[in-house]
């Protein structure tokens, strides 16, 4: 393979041990599963043939999304470092 350019991120404690966990289910180093991931999350979100700037609500209703699903990750992580 290669050499790729890499570059550091910082990610906080709670999505890296998620991103751990993921990694393990799968058998793929941590690395590769954010790189797939990545991928996967631009795929979902790059504008297509029928794209449209969102509404300012449609941008509120997004915003909100996201915080929830954050919330919950925030949530998993905590639960995943009290189970150990």
């Amino acid at each position: 393979m290669a050499d790729v350019p890499t570059v550091s991120v910082d990610i906080d404690a709670g999505t890296m041990a998620l991103a751990e966990l993921a990694a393990a289910h799968l058998g793929v180093p941590v690395t590769e599963w954010i790189a797939r991931a990545a991928r996967r999350e631009f795929v979902a979100i790059r504008p297509g043939p029928n794209y449209r700037p969102l509404t300012d609500a449609e941008m509120l209703s997004e915003d909100m999304e996201r915080a929830a699903d954050e919330a919950a990750i925030a949530a998993e992580a905590a639960r995943f470092r009290a189970t150990g």
